[in-house]
């Protein structure tokens, strides 16, 4: 099997970017929800396979993809949107398979990695989105923003994967967004009709963050001509 040789600009890429993620310990400030790690587990293991996988370790890899799913596994059987469930389960399955072919170094490159990865981040996004507007509407705005939170996590590191820098206007909207959130989590009020506008500017972002994802990966492909684990249908 032909191997792909990696640039040193993309070693450097997932090194500085690993070392650079933030490991917040700090204890809650008074009168803010603390917010579950549970969610961002998936990220911190996908971030290790990465690593793994530079360094040719590819059962550690494999097995920082499996632990991945076990979060994602969790945080399926605690939601309760079920509308989005479907896209998490699509996704642990996408996820299962590229275990399976990472453990037997039958991958092509490390994009591979990258879109699967970035899938999962979109997957979440969309869940934690649904849940904020949920809690939202339900009135509990606290929970709201820290599922608000978690859906702009999760959006960041879906583009870190799909390696898309934000435009202008999408990273206006994130300030906004999580300036709201960081409102809500400390209980303060804002109108229906500003929050119902930003979830619709939330939805349509990471719709259109999706279809990038794709066209990405199939570009990848193409220029790849062949590739060993073509995308589940």
């Amino acid at each position: 099997m032909k191997k792909s040789l990696y640039p040193k600009s993309l070693f450097l890429f997932v090194l500085l970017f690993f070392g650079c993620q933030s490991k917040e310990n700090k204890a809650p400030q008074e009168g803010i929800v603390e917010i579950s790690t549970m969610e961002l587990l998936p990220d911190d293991h996908f971030n290790k396979s990465l690593l793994a996988f530079v360094d040719k370790k590819y059962a550690e890899s494999a097995n920082e993809i499996g632990l991945a799913i076990q979060n994602m596994d969790t945080i399926l059987m605690t939601s309760e949107d079920e509308s989005r469930k479907q896209s998490i389960h699509h996704s642990i399955n996408e996820l299962t398979e590229l275990k399976s072919h990472v453990a037997a170094d039958k991958i092509d490159g490390i994009h591979e990695l990258n879109y699967f990865f970035a899938r999962a981040g979109h997957a979440l996004a969309g869940l934690h989105m649904n849940v904020a507007k949920t809690e939202y509407f339900k009135l509990d705005g606290v929970k709201a923003g820290g599922e608000m939170d978690k859906a702009l996590r999760a959006i960041e590191g879906a583009l870190k994967y799909h390696n898309r820098d934000m435009t202008t206007e999408e990273k206006d909207l994130m300030i906004k967004l999580r300036k709201n959130a960081d409102k809500l989590k400390i209980g303060e009020k804002i109108p229906a009709g500003e929050m119902e506008n930003l979830f619709d500017q939330l939805n349509d972002h990471i719709t259109k963050m999706s279809s990038d994802i794709e066209i990405n990966y199939a570009t990848y492909k193409n220029s790849r001509k062949t590739t060993i684990h073509d995308k589940p249908s």
